[in-house]
């Protein structure tokens, strides 16, 4: 997700509650959700620091405000 404010909508049909945000290839200096189970507040990530690897869907629809491109993850069901 390119710097900015998004809205993620969990698909139950296919998507497990497993979910995480990744940095890609520069630190975020700034990033907060809402409707995760660990939620963040206007923290930094990096490697090396705090990654949000394992974190999961405790609403339908996640906020996420970030400052630098992250890369959001999730968990498929294995069948259909």
């Amino acid at each position: 997700m390119r710097p900015g404010k998004h809205q993620i909508i969990r698909n139950k049909k296919f998507e497990r509650k497993l979910c995480g945000i990744v940095p890609l290839g520069e630190k975020c200096e700034s990033i907060t959700t809402k409707g995760l189970k660990y939620n963040l507040n206007n923290d930094d990530m990096s490697f090396g620091s705090l990654i949000s690897t394992s974190n999961e869907f405790v609403d339908e629809i996640v906020q996420v405000e970030n400052s630098h491109t992250v890369l959001w993850t999730t968990c498929l069901k294995d069948s259909i």
